[in-house]
């Protein structure tokens, strides 16, 4: 089967690459590292003015539909969340879409809709309320807790809340409105793992930590993920985590969502608590693409892909596996603060990088080169001559190497961090 995606780096980074295709952007500041690393009948290219096109917006280019058909497309692997357009787009060209279908993604990224399937089913989260008129939130007795709109992404949408009074200031400042998800603030160990499932069967990954820090502000700053030994956690804590996921999995398989999804959950001492659900390709999907161990040995894509054909996957593993890597991938958006109105005056290659004497320094483009447990992956979406703001997506990095600290079930970045650092020197030294 023909299988085509849009610059995947989950594809990309895992060893059957050749088997894929890619359509490529002429004008993408990762169109080099790509051409690098597959063979030319491998690409599809797309003219566009764009430097970046969603698949919802590349599906209504002139010409688009004619190439796919060229190579006998008939998958496509997305990036993201579909959309109801990409369904019909789809189904009328006969082309697989390798995603769970939008109404059901929707329906999971619905905030309210998942903590009500949570309580249903009596999967471990924490005390909640939907205020849906102001006289509900009197009924709210628990403090701290995080306010959520039902469409929250990433940090936008989620505010952290001391008492009634800023619940009120939130509603006033119209940064959200009726209905909206209210849950208690579980001071805990943040972390997710992503459940790869088919009709039948699941294979768990390896533990991650979510690297958020919250503020007194109201202000999520997130970092990005890392992976964690096993071994930090007590034998009764992973028996319940495991216990959890695979509530919360057979869950997902009466609603039909087959492929991937990214649980989102607390630990606290051994007690876990489900937080949410991301039904697509994760910040979390390159490494595991790229190292085996972290699902069990198997290869993420192929699992992935089966689960989405209906197809048995290669083993059924509901358990997280005895790992310990501790790489990480950051969003490099956590710097956005100092880089938000300044202008770029040139941009970093996208590539591999080593450090030396604290700085980073370009290496190759080369997929090999990342065998190197000393090298990073640095990727980015901005272009030459352009005032930065905090809307822009300045991408990420991934390193063999962890970045942040884990003590009393709280993330704080190492001191003089040498990945942070040169990360933060590279950047700022592109731009006036």
């Amino acid at each position: 089967m023909n299988i085509v995606s849009t610059q995947s780096y989950e594809i990309l980074f895992s060893n059957n690459r050749d088997k894929y295709y890619f359509i490529i952007l002429k004008n993408n500041p990762g169109r080099d590292f790509f051409l690098a690393n597959i063979s030319k009948d491998k690409i599809i290219d797309i003219e566009a003015k764009e430097s970046s096109l969603s698949e919802t917006e590349l599906i209504k280019r002139s010409g688009f539909l004619k190439k796919l058909k060229e190579k006998k497309i008939e998958a496509y692997y997305l990036n993201s969340l579909s959309s109801s357009p990409l369904d019909k787009w789809a189904k009328k060209n006969k082309i697989k879409l390798l995603s769970p279908t939008w109404a059901l993604q929707k329906k999971l990224e619905d905030k309210i809709f998942f903590d009500k399937l949570l309580k249903k089913n009596k999967v471990s989260s924490p005390f909640s309320v939907i205020p849906k008129k102001e006289k509900d939130i009197e009924s709210i007795t628990k403090f701290p807790g995080v306010v959520q709109v039902p469409y929250s992404h990433g940090s936008q949408g989620t505010f952290l809340v001391k008492d009634k009074k800023e619940i009120f200031e939130l509603l006033k400042n119209k940064k959200m409105k009726f209905p909206f998800l209210y849950r208690e603030f579980i001071k805990g160990l943040p972390v997710g793992v992503t459940l790869l499932l088919s009709k039948k069967e699941m294979i768990f990954s390896s533990i991650r930590g979510q690297a958020i820090m919250l503020d007194s502000k109201n202000t999520n700053k997130y970092l990005g993920i890392q992976w964690m030994k096993t071994s930090e956690f007590k034998k009764e804590g992973i028996k319940n985590l495991n216990k959890t996921l695979i509530s919360m999995g057979k869950v997902l398989q009466k609603l039909k969502l087959y492929g991937t999804a990214s649980i989102d959950l607390i630990i606290r001492d051994n007690d876990v608590f489900v937080i949410e659900c991301n039904p697509r390709l994760s910040l979390s999907s390159i490494q595991m693409s790229q190292r085996k161990e972290l699902i069990h040995g198997y290869d993420f894509n192929e699992e992935f892909i089966k689960g989405l054909f209906g197809h048995k996957l290669s083993a059924n593993k509901p358990f997280v596996p005895n790992t310990t890597y501790e790489g990480c991938t950051l969003d490099l958006d956590f710097f956005e603060n100092k880089l938000s109105g300044k202008k770029t005056k040139r941009v970093h290659k996208i590539g591999m990088y080593k450090i030396k004497n604290g700085t980073l320094q370009y290496l190759s483009d080369k997929m090999k080169d990342f065998k190197n447990k000393d090298i990073i992956f640095v990727d980015h979406k901005l272009e030459k001559n352009v005032v930065l703001s905090p809307k822009d997506d300045y991408g990420m990095v991934i390193s063999h190497h962890p970045v942040v600290k884990i003590e009393h079930g709280t993330f704080s970045i190492k001191d003089k961090n040498k990945i942070l650092a040169g990360i933060e020197k590279l950047l700022l030294s592109n731009t006036k």
